[in-house]
């Protein structure tokens, strides 16, 4: 009977470290997939609002300046800090000649537009 219960138990332990190993990846997996809709959905949001005056694949400037790579300076032009947080800043307010997008976009555009200009 022991025995029995041992291995039960061993099966019952098995099983819980198979179900948990399988959430952990349909978790990572899910994260991926909704930063790739996000980046997707995010360009459609930049070729609709920000496309007439920035370059998405080049840093040259348009009329606003290039965005390829954007994230991936230590600064911004107007010296802030190349984070998200300062990029959502500059969308929301605006900055020298750039309008702000207070109101003209949502919160999910906004968060699409990033997870977009990330991938850049």
């Amino acid at each position: 009977m022991k025995i029995k219960d041992d291995f039960l138990s061993l099966c019952v332990l098995v099983a819980l470290a198979c179900a948990a190993q399988y959430s952990g990846t349909v978790q990572a997996s899910h994260l991926m997939s909704a930063s790739k809709i996000e980046a997707t959905d995010g360009k459609v949001v930049f070729d609709h609002k920000c496309e007439a005056c920035h370059f998405d694949l080049s840093s040259e400037k348009k009329i606003g300046p290039g965005l390829a790579g954007l994230m991936k300076r230590a600064k911004f032009k107007n010296g802030m800090s190349a984070d998200e947080y300062h990029l959502r800043r500059v969308i929301d307010r605006g900055g020298k000649d750039m309008p702000p997008f207070r109101g003209l976009l949502t919160e999910k555009q906004i968060r699409d537009l990033v997870a977009y200009v990330k991938t850049l």
